[in-house]
């Protein structure tokens, strides 16, 4: 994966029941110098990331769900990471709403899965 993630802040969303343990950590591999924040209401895949993010040293910041304060947790974030297989039809069309919302807060979403990358990038700016 070719990503410039460098100081990024990126909010990482797995699909219901990802847990790609490879995918995660290539991933991760492009995030030094970025702090990475999750929720933990996916569990397999929570705990995946934050195993890897804590082997490779990268700060996650973590949302418990009964947090209700969603909104200034995600403003934090200038990049999405979204985790997906395709194989949670709801979690797969709130990403697609996220990619077509012209006034998206991330300049940069991506787009991860067992056959690589994709990045969408907001050019609006």
């Amino acid at each position: 994966m070719d990503l410039d993630l460098k100081d990024k802040s990126i909010l990482c969303v797995g699909e219901t029941g990802y847990n790609d343990w490879e995918t995660i950590h290539k991933f991760l591999e492009n995030c030094f110098d970025s702090t990475i924040y999750c929720w933990t209401w996916n569990p397999s895949f929570f705990i995946r990331l934050r195993n890897v993010a804590g082997f490779l040293g990268i700060p996650l910041i973590i949302k418990h769900p009964c947090f209700d304060d969603t909104d200034s947790f995600v403003d934090n974030c200038d990049t999405l990471a979204f985790f997906s297989d395709g194989n949670d039809a709801k979690t797969n069309e709130m990403l697609y709403t996220i990619l077509e919302e012209e006034d998206s807060i991330y300049e940069k979403i991506v787009v991860c899965n067992r056959d690589g990358v994709g990045v969408y990038e907001d050019n609006t700016g």
